[in-house]
């Protein structure tokens, strides 16, 4: 008995077999991966904005996890100094609440964002994950997971550091904040960006305590010179 052959693209489907007409490769891909996921397809503008957050997210995660492992190699040898008082676990918590937050908000629609603010929250990720990955280039073998000073430990004001003391948390709030629009809600978005700037105030403040301690006027000239977080603050 002759049955018709059915492919991916549906080019030699027959209506008279009674069965669905197959999707496009990638639809189809996606709608499993979106079910997997639990992030239902009608979030996005398209299936392709999908895969694009989807490998916007995973590449940041990876990244993450190599800056993990390179900053929990800091070299305090017998003289390093380290003033961390729970700030790594803290923005660890925070930044898994920050997420979650990030699905709830979309999840149960508060203040429900689609469209091209959702392109704006994918460039908005993008760019602080650039932002947060040169940082960390340009600290080199000095950047830490954990606030804490090497033993010969430089003071670092190349790259964005040139403008910014803490770049590396300014990429990570943007990069955040735009996760969130992407899933497309702005509440959720204004709620990580309080979030993440109380937790980051309360590890600065750490951060530059031994800053000063160790480098005192020229930290202290450095502060002068260059903004926090953002320009003008």
């Amino acid at each position: 008995m002759g049955v018709t052959k059915i492919v991916g693209d549906g080019e030699n489907w027959s209506p008279n077999l009674g069965l669905e007409k197959p999707k496009f490769a990638l639809d189809s891909g996606f709608n499993s991966g979106a079910r997997m996921a639990f992030i239902p397809l009608h979030w996005f503008p398209s299936p392709f904005f999908g895969w694009m957050l989807a490998f916007c997210f995973c590449g940041w995660a990876f990244l993450e996890f190599v800056n993990h492992l390179i900053g929990k190699g800091i070299r305090l040898g017998q003289t390093g100094q380290s003033r961390d008082r729970g700030s790594y676990w803290l923005l660890i918590v925070m930044v898994y609440a920050c997420f979650c937050l990030a699905y709830a908000g979309r999840a149960f629609n508060w203040g429900v964002v689609v469209g091209a603010s959702q392109y704006l929250g994918l460039g908005l990720m993008v760019a602080g994950i650039a932002l947060r990955e040169w940082a960390v280039v340009a600290l080199g073998r000095y950047f830490s997971v954990v606030v804490a000073l090497e033993v010969d430990h430089q003071l670092v004001t190349a790259g964005p550091y040139r403008w910014l003391r803490h770049p590396a948390y300014t990429g990570g709030a943007i990069a955040t904040l735009g996760f969130a629009l992407a899933l497309g809600s702005w509440v959720s978005a204004a709620l990580i960006t309080l979030i993440l700037l109380l937790a980051f105030a309360y590890r600065i403040r750490l951060e530059e305590q031994l800053l000063l301690a160790a480098f005192g006027d020229v930290y202290r000239d450095y502060m002068a010179r260059t903004w926090k977080l953002f320009p003008g603050w």
